[in-house]
């Protein structure tokens, strides 16, 4: 059996937390419906009916992102990447969490429009040493067509790669001008694509190896298909995270990691958390937090404020490199890692004496391998708690509202009549 992460979940039951925790008599309770999740999503997964979670399958283009990032590298040392939201975070989460030392670089670039960010942008990227990727599913997201309308002039196509949807003015303008274009996946949310070209593509340039990212999420999607309900870590984190939800009033979750390379990762999650599941008056709310710093803030309301959260830790057995520190004050054989070790478990434990749910994450190292499996462990947890709180995990209607609402002010000016109140 291959190395994968694990859920530990002690500390979410009755016997770890005390009456806070969940009862084996609510779990019995919907274990039906946890059945029919576990056998709808199969189905939906084996048909590619939830079409992400086939694309560790079926990237039919990954020889033509291959050639197509080796030209790039023979004439640039920095790829821009412009992205907002499921375009941006997933990629940058990528990134980070692999902490790639190549010769070359990613710069992220797209989520605001804010003067000061594009004056800095400009400051630091040399126009001829970098190509520049856009990315945008519908093709007309205005934080994307502004730097893209203020930079084209500037660039020469061999430069330019767009990866956008089957319609829109970025997939125009790259048939108009020749630029390279990458298509994406159909059918697929922004926050659910980090596993395509959306991703893939940055990385690649970066120097990571794509195909043991997909390997890492190959491996739980199997994993699913050989699992019963009560084995399945992704089910099971799910149905816990519901259970608290509707058992327990504990309506907010809580991603706090321990190593700040999974730091773009929690804003990761936290997007197709709310994103995907905040519909019909449902939802869980999600924060992410950061330790050990939020031990010495944040933690104060955890432990001392309502009862109404649960807390997702993710631990890295493996870190790679450490150092001793001599010893001092009473301690000693310390490392820098031991004492982040120790933060997180007394955290944890501190949270369960107090009656705090809570639940880790272990991540046997940070590699291309268990990048892909955490990617698709959130993915398909996800989708998991859309077909529990019974909404559609895909679609994005009230995101959508706002989209429109922006566009009709860029063009049409503010036309809202009514009394403000400004002091």
């Amino acid at each position: 059996m291959k190395e994968r992460i694990s859920l530990d979940y002690t500390f979410m039951r009755e016997e770890g937390i005390g009456k806070n925790g969940i009862k084996d008599l609510e779990i019995e309770e919907v274990f039906e419906k946890l059945k029919r999740a576990k056998k709808e999503l199969t189905l939906n997964k084996k048909s590619c009916l939830f079409e992400f979670s086939c694309l560790p399958y079926t990237l039919k283009n990954l020889q033509i992102i291959k050639d197509k990032v080796s030209s790039l590298k023979e004439r640039y040392k920095t790829m821009a990447v412009f992205g907002i939201g499921g375009s941006d975070l997933g990629t940058r989460a990528l990134y980070e969490f692999l902490d790639l030392n190549g010769s070359f670089k990613l710069k992220f670039f797209g989520d605001t429009t804010d003067p000061y960010d594009i004056e800095r942008f400009m400051k630091e990227i040399r126009i001829k040493e970098t190509c520049f990727n856009f990315v945008s599913r519908s093709g007309e997201t205005i934080e994307i067509l502004a730097p893209f309308g203020f930079l084209k002039g500037k660039l020469n196509k061999e430069q330019v790669v767009v990866t956008t949807g089957e319609a829109g003015y970025l997939r125009d303008e790259a048939q108009k001008e020749g630029y390279f274009l990458f298509e994406e996946p159909k059918g697929v949310p922004d926050r659910f694509s980090v596993l395509s070209v959306v991703g893939l593509l940055p990385m690649l340039f970066a120097g990571a190896d794509i195909e043991k990212i997909l390997d890492g999420a190959i491996y739980l999607s199997n994993l699913i298909d050989e699992t019963s309900v009560r084995e399945d870590p992704m089910l099971i984190y799910a149905g816990l995270l519901y259970l608290a939800y509707a058992k327990h009033k504990q309506c907010i979750g809580l991603f706090m990691p321990y190593s700040k390379r999974l730091s773009a990762f929690g804003r990761w999650v936290r997007q197709i958390f709310a994103e995907s599941l905040g519909k019909s008056g449902l939802g869980i709310t999600p924060l992410d937090l950061m330790g050990p710093t939020d031990q010495h803030s944040f933690l104060q309301l955890i432990l001392d404020g309502p009862a109404d959260k649960v807390t997702t830790f993710f631990k890295v057995e493996d870190r790679g490199a450490d150092f001793k520190i001599p010893d001092f004050k009473g301690f000693k054989d310390l490392t820098f890692g031991s004492i982040l070790n120790a933060e997180y478990e007394a955290t944890s434990a501190t949270l369960a004496k107090k009656g705090r749910p809570n639940m880790t994450i272990n991540i046997p190292s940070l590699n291309e391998y268990f990048v892909g499996q955490l990617f698709y462990f959130f993915e398909i947890a996800v989708s998991y708690l859309g077909m529990l709180f019974e909404v559609n995990p895909f679609d994005q209607p009230a995101v959508e509202e706002n989209k429109k609402l922006i566009h009709s002010l860029l063009t049409q000016g503010n036309k809202e009549k009514g009394k403000k109140f400004v002091i």
